[in-house]
C-alpha cells in the first residue's frame, strides 16, 4: 500500500513538472519574440492591432539588420519563416499566448458570477464588471496582475486582459464542446427541437434536465457538468448554456464547420 501511495505521489510530481516545463517553454518562446519589439509595437500587440503591428514589423525587418537577424532566428525556431509581420504577430498572440493561458481562462471565469459569465460570453457590459471587480476584489486583482507579470500579458489593461480571454482563448474551448452538447441533446431526442428555427430553449432545457434526472447512475448529469466545466461556464443553468451556444458561440463560429457538425449528427 505504501509503495502504491509513493508511486502515485511520484506520478503527481512528474505530471506537475511536465505542466511547469510546458508553461516555461511557452513563456520563453513568447519572450524571444516580444523582447524584440519597440514600445509602440508592444502597445499594438496589446491592443490586438495586428495589421498595423505587422506593417511596422515588416518595415523594422527591412531597415534594421540586427533586428532582422534576431527576428529571423525566432521565425526559424518556430518554423514560420514564410510568415509576414502580421502572421508572425498573430502566431504569438493566437497560438503561443493562447496555449500558455488556456488553463487560466477557467480560473478567470470562476471569479465571475452566473450573470457575469453571461455578460462575458455575450461580450456586453463585461468591461465595466471587470474594472469594478478589479477595484473591489483583492483576489481578482492579484490574478489580473499575475497575468500581466507571469503569464506574458505584458502591458495589457484590465479590459485588454478580458478581451484576450474572450476573443483568443474562449472561442476554441467553447467550440470544442459543441459536438458533446449536441450529442447529449440527440441522446434525449431533443436535437431536432434545438435545431428548429422557432425553438423554445427554456422548454428544451427543462426536458433535458428532466431526462438527465431520470438517467441511470447520473451519467448524463456528469456529461452536462463536463461540458460546462470544459467551456468554463460552470455557474450557468441548462437554459443559459443552450441559449448562449445557440445565440453566440455557434454564430461566431465558421458556419461551414457548424453545418458539418449538424450533418454528422442528424
Amino acid at each position: 500500500m505504501k509503495k502504491l501511495t509513493l508511486f502515485a505521489a511520484v506520478l503527481f510530481v512528474l505530471a506537475g513538472c511536465v505542466v511547469t516545463s510546458e508553461s516555461f517553454r511557452y513563456k520563453n518562446r513568447f519572450d524571444r519574440f516580444y523582447n524584440l519589439l519597440t514600445d509602440r509595437e508592444k502597445q499594438l500587440f496589446a491592443e490586438d492591432k495586428l495589421a498595423e503591428l505587422g506593417a511596422l514589423l515588416d518595415t523594422h525587418e527591412t531597415n534594421d539588420a540586427n533586428f532582422y537577424k534576431e527576428y529571423r532566428d525566432v521565425q526559424i525556431y518556430e518554423a514560420i519563416t514564410t510568415f509576414d509581420g502580421k502572421k508572425t504577430a498573430w502566431f504569438f498572440r493566437y497560438i503561443i499566448l493562447k496555449e500558455l493561458n488556456r488553463d487560466n481562462l477557467f480560473v478567470y471565469l470562476n471569479f465571475l458570477s452566473a450573470n457575469e459569465q453571461t455578460a462575458f460570453t455575450v461580450n456586453s457590459g463585461i468591461n465595466e464588471i471587470v474594472e469594478e471587480k478589479y477595484l473591489k476584489d483583492a483576489a481578482f486583482k492579484a490574478f489580473i496582475d499575475n497575468m500581466r507579470k507571469e503569464f506574458r500579458l505584458y502591458g495589457f489593461s484590465n479590459i485588454q486582459v478580458n478581451e484576450f480571454f474572450r476573443n483568443v482563448v474562449f472561442p476554441e474551448v467553447s467550440r470544442d464542446q459543441i459536438f458533446p452538447l449536441l450529442t447529449l441533446l440527440k441522446s434525449k431526442n431533443l436535437l431536432l427541437d434545438y435545431q428548429a428555427a422557432d425553438k423554445n430553449i427554456p422548454a428544451i432545457a427543462q426536458k433535458l434536465d428532466e431526462a438527465i434526472k431520470g438517467s441511470p447512475a447520473g451519467l448524463d448529469k456528469s456529461a452536462l457538468e463536463d461540458i460546462k466545466k470544459s467551456c468554463g461556464l460552470t455557474k450557468l443553468d441548462t437554459s443559459a448554456i443552450l441559449s448562449l451556444y445557440n445565440d453566440i458561440i455557434m454564430k461566431e463560429m465558421d458556419q461551414d464547420a457548424v453545418n458539418k457538425i449538424w450533418m454528422k449528427l442528424l
